[in-house]
Protein backbone atom coordinates (compact mmCIF):
# COMPACT_ATOMS: atom_id res chain seq x y z
CA UNK A 1 0.00 0.00 0.00
CA UNK A 2 1.78 3.38 -0.54
CA UNK A 3 2.25 6.34 2.04
CA UNK A 4 -0.44 8.13 0.25
CA UNK A 5 -3.14 5.56 1.04
CA UNK A 6 -2.27 4.90 4.47
CA UNK A 7 -2.59 8.33 5.45
CA UNK A 8 -6.17 8.43 3.51
CA UNK A 9 -6.41 5.28 5.63
CA UNK A 10 -5.43 6.65 9.20
CA UNK A 11 -6.87 9.81 8.22
CA UNK A 12 -10.30 7.81 7.40
CA UNK A 13 -9.89 5.77 10.64
CA UNK A 14 -9.52 8.87 12.99
CA UNK A 15 -12.34 10.98 11.31
CA UNK A 16 -14.82 7.63 12.40
CA UNK A 17 -13.07 7.31 15.21
CA UNK A 18 -14.02 11.52 16.35
CA UNK A 19 -17.22 10.84 14.58
CA UNK A 20 -18.47 8.52 17.22
CA UNK A 21 -17.36 10.46 20.02
CA UNK A 22 -19.12 13.15 19.10
CA UNK A 23 -22.07 10.73 18.67
CA UNK A 24 -21.49 9.72 22.28
CA UNK A 25 -21.52 12.53 23.54
CA UNK A 26 -25.11 13.75 21.50
CA UNK A 27 -22.84 17.11 19.67
CA UNK A 28 -22.14 17.85 16.66
CA UNK A 29 -18.56 16.84 15.41
CA UNK A 30 -17.40 20.42 14.45
CA UNK A 31 -17.94 20.95 18.07
CA UNK A 32 -16.19 18.05 18.93
CA UNK A 33 -13.42 18.68 16.68
CA UNK A 34 -13.09 22.78 17.76
CA UNK A 35 -12.92 21.50 21.42
CA UNK A 36 -9.95 19.48 20.57
CA UNK A 37 -8.56 21.95 18.57
CA UNK A 38 -8.78 24.75 21.48
CA UNK A 39 -6.59 22.11 23.51
CA UNK A 40 -4.51 21.51 21.11
CA UNK A 41 -3.38 25.03 21.41
CA UNK A 42 -3.48 25.53 24.98
CA UNK A 43 -1.09 22.74 25.45
CA UNK A 44 1.33 24.70 22.64
CA UNK A 45 0.71 27.56 24.35
CA UNK A 46 1.24 26.47 27.79
CA UNK A 47 4.60 24.60 26.84
CA UNK A 48 6.56 26.85 24.70
CA UNK A 49 7.86 30.04 25.88
CA UNK A 50 10.41 32.41 24.42
CA UNK A 51 10.64 29.71 21.57
CA UNK A 52 11.66 27.13 23.96
CA UNK A 53 9.64 24.15 24.97
CA UNK A 54 9.36 23.19 28.45
CA UNK A 55 9.26 19.18 28.82
CA UNK A 56 9.52 19.42 32.60
CA UNK A 57 6.08 20.66 32.68
CA UNK A 58 4.64 18.46 29.76
CA UNK A 59 3.43 15.78 31.88
CA UNK A 60 1.50 18.04 34.25
CA UNK A 61 0.18 20.05 31.53
CA UNK A 62 -1.39 16.83 29.38
CA UNK A 63 -2.83 15.87 32.87
CA UNK A 64 -4.36 19.32 33.28
CA UNK A 65 -5.02 19.52 29.71
CA UNK A 66 -7.25 16.66 29.69
CA UNK A 67 -9.25 18.50 32.65
CA UNK A 68 -10.19 20.75 30.27
CA UNK A 69 -11.03 18.97 27.95
CA UNK A 70 -13.76 16.92 29.50
CA UNK A 71 -15.19 20.19 31.71
CA UNK A 72 -15.53 21.56 27.54
CA UNK A 73 -17.40 18.38 26.23
CA UNK A 74 -19.42 18.34 28.83
CA UNK A 75 -20.35 22.12 28.78
CA UNK A 76 -21.07 21.32 24.82
CA UNK A 77 -22.69 18.33 25.97
CA UNK A 78 -24.98 19.90 28.09
CA UNK A 79 -25.67 23.23 25.77
CA UNK A 80 -27.52 20.42 23.60
CA UNK A 81 -29.49 18.97 26.07
CA UNK A 82 -30.64 22.48 27.50
CA UNK A 83 -29.38 25.90 25.64
CA UNK A 84 -29.15 28.54 27.17
CA UNK A 85 -29.37 27.04 30.74
CA UNK A 86 -25.59 27.84 32.49
CA UNK A 87 -26.57 25.22 35.30
CA UNK A 88 -27.46 22.17 33.20
CA UNK A 89 -23.77 20.91 32.87
CA UNK A 90 -23.90 20.69 36.72
CA UNK A 91 -27.04 18.80 36.83
CA UNK A 92 -26.01 16.21 33.80
CA UNK A 93 -22.54 15.87 35.05
CA UNK A 94 -22.05 17.12 39.06
CA UNK A 95 -19.03 17.50 40.92
CA UNK A 96 -17.00 14.17 42.95
CA UNK A 97 -18.04 15.58 45.99
CA UNK A 98 -21.57 15.84 44.87
CA UNK A 99 -21.88 12.39 43.05
CA UNK A 100 -20.60 11.51 47.18
CA UNK A 101 -22.78 13.27 48.93
CA UNK A 102 -25.70 12.22 46.86
CA UNK A 103 -24.66 8.10 47.39
CA UNK A 104 -24.47 8.84 51.30
CA UNK A 105 -28.09 10.75 51.05
CA UNK A 106 -29.49 7.87 49.58
CA UNK A 107 -27.87 5.36 51.73
CA UNK A 108 -30.61 4.66 54.64
CA UNK A 109 -30.32 5.84 58.59
CA UNK A 110 -30.57 1.81 59.11
CA UNK A 111 -27.33 1.28 57.40
CA UNK A 112 -25.21 3.98 58.49
CA UNK A 113 -25.74 3.23 61.37
CA UNK A 114 -25.25 -0.38 60.74
CA UNK A 115 -21.72 0.80 59.63
CA UNK A 116 -20.93 2.56 62.41
CA UNK A 117 -22.03 0.07 65.43
CA UNK A 118 -19.58 -2.18 62.83
CA UNK A 119 -16.64 0.32 63.30
CA UNK A 120 -17.66 0.27 67.10
CA UNK A 121 -17.24 -3.65 67.84
CA UNK A 122 -13.66 -3.95 66.50
CA UNK A 123 -10.53 -3.44 68.64
CA UNK A 124 -8.34 -0.81 68.04
CA UNK A 125 -5.49 -1.55 65.87
CA UNK A 126 -4.29 1.44 64.46
CA UNK A 127 -4.02 5.19 65.61
CA UNK A 128 -4.98 7.70 62.97
CA UNK A 129 -3.85 11.33 64.31
CA UNK A 130 -4.70 14.43 62.16
CA UNK A 131 -2.27 17.38 63.38
CA UNK A 132 -4.22 20.75 62.48
CA UNK A 133 -7.59 22.00 61.90
CA UNK A 134 -7.36 22.79 58.28
CA UNK A 135 -9.28 22.78 55.56
CA UNK A 136 -7.81 19.58 54.25
CA UNK A 137 -8.61 18.28 57.68
CA UNK A 138 -11.89 19.20 57.79
CA UNK A 139 -13.21 17.42 54.30
CA UNK A 140 -11.23 14.22 56.32
CA UNK A 141 -13.15 14.54 59.33
CA UNK A 142 -16.52 14.73 57.13
CA UNK A 143 -15.82 11.83 55.28
CA UNK A 144 -14.12 9.65 58.59
CA UNK A 145 -17.94 10.22 60.15
CA UNK A 146 -19.75 9.39 56.78
CA UNK A 147 -17.79 5.91 56.63
CA UNK A 148 -16.40 4.86 59.39
CA UNK A 149 -13.09 2.73 59.77
CA UNK A 150 -13.71 -0.35 61.51
CA UNK A 151 -10.06 -0.91 63.99
CA UNK A 152 -9.27 2.81 63.55
CA UNK A 153 -8.76 5.52 66.60
CA UNK A 154 -8.83 8.64 65.09
CA UNK A 155 -6.94 11.74 67.02
CA UNK A 156 -7.74 15.71 66.23
CA UNK A 157 -4.79 17.88 67.51
CA UNK A 158 -5.97 21.40 67.03
CA UNK A 159 -5.13 25.01 68.22
CA UNK A 160 -8.01 26.54 67.55
CA UNK A 161 -11.12 24.56 67.99
CA UNK A 162 -13.14 27.01 65.69
CA UNK A 163 -11.59 27.09 61.81
CA UNK A 164 -11.94 29.94 60.11
CA UNK A 165 -12.33 29.33 56.47
CA UNK A 166 -9.70 31.85 54.85
CA UNK A 167 -11.89 31.96 51.64
CA UNK A 168 -14.36 33.92 53.81
CA UNK A 169 -12.13 35.77 55.64
CA UNK A 170 -12.26 38.84 53.03
CA UNK A 171 -16.46 38.87 53.86
CA UNK A 172 -15.85 38.36 57.60
CA UNK A 173 -13.62 41.45 57.97
CA UNK A 174 -15.99 43.45 55.81
CA UNK A 175 -19.12 42.32 57.55
CA UNK A 176 -20.64 40.05 55.25
CA UNK A 177 -20.36 37.07 57.23
CA UNK A 178 -20.71 36.87 61.26
CA UNK A 179 -17.92 35.01 63.05
CA UNK A 180 -20.48 32.50 62.90
CA UNK A 181 -20.89 32.11 59.57
CA UNK A 182 -17.28 31.98 58.28
CA UNK A 183 -15.84 29.68 61.07
CA UNK A 184 -16.50 25.92 61.38
CA UNK A 185 -16.85 24.37 64.58
CA UNK A 186 -14.28 20.95 65.20
CA UNK A 187 -15.63 20.32 68.20
CA UNK A 188 -19.16 19.04 66.27
CA UNK A 189 -17.15 17.90 63.23
CA UNK A 190 -15.01 15.51 65.75
CA UNK A 191 -17.72 13.94 67.34
CA UNK A 192 -19.42 12.85 63.85
CA UNK A 193 -16.11 11.42 63.38
CA UNK A 194 -15.88 9.71 66.70
CA UNK A 195 -12.63 11.38 66.85
CA UNK A 196 -10.71 12.34 69.90
CA UNK A 197 -10.15 16.13 69.96
CA UNK A 198 -6.90 17.43 71.68
CA UNK A 199 -7.29 21.27 72.13
CA UNK A 200 -3.20 22.11 71.98
CA UNK A 201 -0.53 22.58 69.13
CA UNK A 202 2.32 20.11 68.50
CA UNK A 203 5.87 21.43 69.28
CA UNK A 204 7.73 18.38 67.53
CA UNK A 205 7.28 15.36 65.11
CA UNK A 206 8.90 12.03 66.26
CA UNK A 207 9.05 10.12 63.20
CA UNK A 208 11.44 7.92 64.01
CA UNK A 209 9.62 7.06 67.13
CA UNK A 210 6.20 7.95 65.80
CA UNK A 211 5.69 10.16 68.62
CA UNK A 212 4.29 13.59 68.91
CA UNK A 213 5.91 16.00 71.26
CA UNK A 214 3.17 18.88 72.45
CA UNK A 215 3.18 22.13 73.98
CA UNK A 216 2.49 22.70 77.62
CA UNK A 217 4.27 19.74 79.17
CA UNK A 218 1.38 16.85 77.95
CA UNK A 219 2.67 14.02 77.46
CA UNK A 220 4.14 12.30 73.91
CA UNK A 221 1.10 10.57 71.66
CA UNK A 222 1.71 8.11 69.49
CA UNK A 223 1.30 7.41 66.32
CA UNK A 224 0.52 4.91 63.27
CA UNK A 225 -0.71 7.13 60.58
CA UNK A 226 0.07 10.78 60.92
CA UNK A 227 -1.74 13.39 58.77
CA UNK A 228 0.05 17.32 58.56
CA UNK A 229 -2.12 20.22 57.34
CA UNK A 230 -1.42 22.93 60.12
CA UNK A 231 -0.91 26.03 57.78
CA UNK A 232 1.94 28.26 57.64
CA UNK A 233 3.20 30.91 60.42
CA UNK A 234 4.08 34.61 59.47
CA UNK A 235 7.42 34.88 57.39
CA UNK A 236 8.21 38.02 58.79
CA UNK A 237 6.80 38.65 62.84
CA UNK A 238 7.52 42.20 63.64
CA UNK A 239 6.34 44.16 66.77
CA UNK A 240 2.70 45.83 66.76
CA UNK A 241 1.33 44.33 63.54
CA UNK A 242 -0.91 41.81 63.46
CA UNK A 243 -0.04 38.86 60.52
CA UNK A 244 -2.89 37.42 58.62
CA UNK A 245 -1.42 33.97 58.85
CA UNK A 246 -2.87 31.98 60.51
CA UNK A 247 -6.16 33.50 60.24
CA UNK A 248 -8.10 31.97 63.81
CA UNK A 249 -5.58 34.69 65.34
CA UNK A 250 -5.90 37.83 62.79
CA UNK A 251 -10.01 36.96 63.31
CA UNK A 252 -9.50 37.37 67.03
CA UNK A 253 -7.32 40.97 66.58
CA UNK A 254 -9.76 42.28 64.26
CA UNK A 255 -12.81 41.82 66.49
CA UNK A 256 -10.64 43.57 69.06
CA UNK A 257 -9.72 46.07 66.55
CA UNK A 258 -13.04 47.11 65.30
CA UNK A 259 -14.07 47.75 69.34
CA UNK A 260 -11.61 50.65 69.23
CA UNK A 261 -13.28 53.05 66.67
CA UNK A 262 -15.62 54.18 70.17
CA UNK A 263 -12.22 56.10 70.51
CA UNK A 264 -12.89 59.93 68.90
CA UNK A 265 -9.31 60.35 67.24
CA UNK A 266 -8.26 59.15 63.77
CA UNK A 267 -7.41 56.19 62.81
CA UNK A 268 -4.01 55.11 59.95
CA UNK A 269 -4.59 51.32 58.47
CA UNK A 270 -1.42 50.11 56.74
CA UNK A 271 -1.39 46.54 55.23
CA UNK A 272 1.83 45.22 54.00
CA UNK A 273 1.68 43.30 50.76
CA UNK A 274 0.59 43.89 47.33
CA UNK A 275 -0.68 40.84 45.97
CA UNK A 276 -4.24 39.12 45.65
CA UNK A 277 -4.83 38.81 49.12
CA UNK A 278 -3.66 42.15 50.63
CA UNK A 279 -5.83 44.14 48.18
CA UNK A 280 -8.76 41.90 48.91
CA UNK A 281 -7.70 42.39 52.83
CA UNK A 282 -7.38 46.36 52.42
CA UNK A 283 -10.52 47.26 50.70
CA UNK A 284 -13.01 44.85 52.97
CA UNK A 285 -10.99 46.25 55.94
CA UNK A 286 -11.52 50.12 54.62
CA UNK A 287 -15.62 48.93 53.76
CA UNK A 288 -15.96 47.81 57.36
CA UNK A 289 -14.61 50.83 59.02
CA UNK A 290 -16.02 53.08 56.94
CA UNK A 291 -19.70 51.38 57.78
CA UNK A 292 -18.58 51.35 61.47
CA UNK A 293 -17.69 55.06 62.01
CA UNK A 294 -20.87 55.56 60.00
CA UNK A 295 -22.83 53.82 62.57
CA UNK A 296 -21.21 55.66 65.14
CA UNK A 297 -22.29 59.25 63.66
CA UNK A 298 -18.42 59.89 62.73
CA UNK A 299 -17.37 61.15 59.78
CA UNK A 300 -15.03 58.29 57.65
CA UNK A 301 -12.79 61.24 56.68
CA UNK A 302 -10.53 60.30 60.17
CA UNK A 303 -10.09 57.20 58.57
CA UNK A 304 -6.70 57.03 56.21
CA UNK A 305 -6.02 53.64 54.71
CA UNK A 306 -2.24 52.67 53.00
CA UNK A 307 -1.68 49.81 50.83
CA UNK A 308 2.81 48.94 50.88
CA UNK A 309 3.88 46.26 48.33
CA UNK A 310 7.53 45.51 47.78
CA UNK A 311 6.50 45.00 43.55
CA UNK A 312 6.66 47.74 41.23
CA UNK A 313 2.73 46.85 40.92
CA UNK A 314 -0.10 45.51 42.30
CA UNK A 315 -0.92 41.84 41.72
CA UNK A 316 1.86 40.96 39.86
CA UNK A 317 1.41 37.66 37.77
CA UNK A 318 -2.25 38.19 37.54
CA UNK A 319 -3.65 38.91 34.34
CA UNK A 320 -3.44 42.74 32.81
CA UNK A 321 -7.50 43.28 33.01
CA UNK A 322 -7.25 42.07 36.91
CA UNK A 323 -4.31 44.14 37.93
CA UNK A 324 -6.46 47.69 36.25
CA UNK A 325 -9.74 46.75 37.84
CA UNK A 326 -8.57 46.27 41.38
CA UNK A 327 -6.11 49.19 41.05
CA UNK A 328 -8.77 51.44 40.01
CA UNK A 329 -11.01 49.72 42.85
CA UNK A 330 -8.20 50.74 45.15
CA UNK A 331 -7.90 54.16 43.87
CA UNK A 332 -11.21 55.11 44.29
CA UNK A 333 -11.36 54.33 47.50
CA UNK A 334 -9.08 56.82 48.24
CA UNK A 335 -6.39 54.02 49.67
CA UNK A 336 -2.80 55.15 49.45
CA UNK A 337 -0.38 52.80 47.50
CA UNK A 338 3.10 52.87 48.37
CA UNK A 339 4.71 50.50 45.39
CA UNK A 340 8.35 49.59 45.28
CA UNK A 341 8.62 49.83 49.37
CA UNK A 342 10.04 47.18 51.26
CA UNK A 343 9.08 46.64 54.95
CA UNK A 344 12.06 46.26 56.59
CA UNK A 345 10.55 46.71 60.52
CA UNK A 346 8.48 48.12 62.89
CA UNK A 347 9.31 50.81 66.00
CA UNK A 348 7.88 53.53 68.40
CA UNK A 349 8.92 56.78 68.04
CA UNK A 350 7.36 59.18 71.43
CA UNK A 351 4.47 56.44 71.00
CA UNK A 352 3.50 56.55 67.84
CA UNK A 353 3.96 52.88 66.17
CA UNK A 354 5.78 53.26 62.71
CA UNK A 355 6.52 51.02 59.69
CA UNK A 356 10.09 51.71 58.39
CA UNK A 357 10.07 50.73 54.57
CA UNK A 358 13.11 50.62 52.01
CA UNK A 359 12.41 52.79 49.07
CA UNK A 360 15.12 53.28 46.08
CA UNK A 361 18.09 53.26 48.68
CA UNK A 362 16.62 55.19 51.59
CA UNK A 363 14.40 54.61 54.59
CA UNK A 364 10.76 55.73 54.77
CA UNK A 365 8.55 56.39 57.79
CA UNK A 366 4.97 55.18 57.63
CA UNK A 367 2.97 55.43 61.09
CA UNK A 368 -0.03 53.49 61.80
CA UNK A 369 -2.53 52.28 64.27
CA UNK A 370 -3.10 49.35 63.03
CA UNK A 371 -0.88 47.26 60.68
CA UNK A 372 -1.74 43.84 58.79
CA UNK A 373 0.83 41.92 57.59
CA UNK A 374 -0.35 39.87 54.60
CA UNK A 375 2.63 38.88 53.04
CA UNK A 376 4.01 35.30 51.86
CA UNK A 377 3.97 33.34 55.05
CA UNK A 378 6.99 30.61 56.12
CA UNK A 379 6.51 27.25 57.19
CA UNK A 380 6.27 26.21 61.16
CA UNK A 381 9.46 25.76 62.23
CA UNK A 382 9.01 22.31 63.88
CA UNK A 383 7.97 20.67 60.96
CA UNK A 384 12.20 21.28 59.84
CA UNK A 385 13.16 19.17 63.15
CA UNK A 386 10.67 16.43 62.32
CA UNK A 387 13.15 14.24 60.73
CA UNK A 388 10.64 14.64 57.35
CA UNK A 389 12.49 15.81 53.91
CA UNK A 390 11.51 19.43 53.64
CA UNK A 391 12.44 22.18 50.74
CA UNK A 392 14.58 24.83 50.75
CA UNK A 393 11.54 26.93 52.52
CA UNK A 394 10.91 24.22 55.24
CA UNK A 395 7.81 23.35 54.06
CA UNK A 396 7.33 19.36 54.31
CA UNK A 397 8.01 17.04 50.72
CA UNK A 398 4.91 14.76 49.97
CA UNK A 399 4.99 12.61 46.81
CA UNK A 400 1.74 12.42 44.49
CA UNK A 401 -0.07 10.83 46.70
CA UNK A 402 1.14 13.22 49.84
CA UNK A 403 2.80 11.27 51.39
CA UNK A 404 5.71 12.79 53.22
CA UNK A 405 8.79 11.37 52.74
CA UNK A 406 11.92 10.99 54.47
CA UNK A 407 15.04 10.39 52.69
CA UNK A 408 13.46 10.38 49.55
CA UNK A 409 11.54 7.39 50.49
CA UNK A 410 7.68 7.31 51.32
CA UNK A 411 6.39 6.98 54.71
CA UNK A 412 3.11 6.58 56.78
CA UNK A 413 3.04 10.62 57.40
CA UNK A 414 1.13 12.71 55.10
CA UNK A 415 0.32 16.27 54.52
CA UNK A 416 -1.47 18.42 52.59
CA UNK A 417 -2.42 22.40 52.41
CA UNK A 418 -0.02 25.13 52.66
CA UNK A 419 2.17 23.37 55.16
CA UNK A 420 3.63 21.18 52.39
CA UNK A 421 4.85 20.93 48.53
CA UNK A 422 4.41 18.53 46.00
CA UNK A 423 7.31 17.28 44.26
CA UNK A 424 7.26 18.47 40.93
CA UNK A 425 4.18 20.60 41.36
CA UNK A 426 5.19 23.98 43.41
CA UNK A 427 1.83 25.69 44.50
CA UNK A 428 0.57 29.12 45.78
CA UNK A 429 0.09 28.82 49.89
CA UNK A 430 -3.72 29.62 49.50
CA UNK A 431 -6.36 27.40 50.94
CA UNK A 432 -8.30 26.50 47.95
CA UNK A 433 -5.39 24.19 46.89
CA UNK A 434 -5.96 22.56 50.63
CA UNK A 435 -9.77 22.21 50.02
CA UNK A 436 -8.80 20.49 46.58
CA UNK A 437 -6.57 18.22 48.39
CA UNK A 438 -9.16 16.97 51.00
CA UNK A 439 -10.76 14.33 49.29
CA UNK A 440 -7.31 13.15 48.03
CA UNK A 441 -5.76 12.92 51.63
CA UNK A 442 -8.81 11.17 52.43
CA UNK A 443 -7.94 8.37 50.03
CA UNK A 444 -4.41 8.59 50.87
CA UNK A 445 -4.78 8.98 54.69
CA UNK A 446 -7.63 6.50 55.29
CA UNK A 447 -5.85 3.51 52.77
CA UNK A 448 -2.85 3.83 54.61
CA UNK A 449 -4.49 3.34 58.25
CA UNK A 450 -6.75 0.49 56.90
CA UNK A 451 -3.83 -1.43 54.87
CA UNK A 452 -0.66 -0.05 54.97
CA UNK A 453 0.78 -1.95 51.72
CA UNK A 454 -2.40 -1.03 49.59
CA UNK A 455 -1.59 1.21 46.64
CA UNK A 456 -2.42 4.55 47.14
CA UNK A 457 -4.15 6.98 44.29
CA UNK A 458 -2.10 9.00 43.19
CA UNK A 459 -3.51 12.97 42.74
CA UNK A 460 -1.89 15.78 40.46
CA UNK A 461 -2.63 18.81 42.79
CA UNK A 462 -4.84 21.28 40.90
CA UNK A 463 -3.18 24.32 38.98
CA UNK A 464 -6.17 26.46 39.06
CA UNK A 465 -8.03 28.67 42.07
Amino acid sequence: MKRSQQALAVGAAAGALAFLAAKRRGISLRKWLRVQADIAQIIVRNTSKDGNWRWSRLRELLFLASLERARRLEVAEADVVAPNDPDAVYRLHPLTHVRTQRQLSATSSKAMMALRMEADSKPVVTDLVLVGGGHAHVHVLRMLGMCPMPGVRITLITRDVETPYSGMLPGHVAGVYSRREAHIDLNKLARVARARLIAGEVTHIDSDAQLLHLKDGRPPLPYDVLSVNVGIAPSKPAAYVTPVKPIATFSVKWDALLSRLDDASSFRLVVVGGGAGGVELILAMVARVSHELTQRGRSTTCLSATLVARSSELLQGHAVGVRRLLTEAVRRKGIRVLLSHEAIETSTDNGEKILKCRHEGRMVQVPFDECAWCTQAAAPEFLSRSGLDVDDRGFLRTNLRLQCLQNNTPTRVYAAGDCSTVDGHPRPKAGVFAVMAGMALYHSASRGAAAPSRHRRASCPSDEF
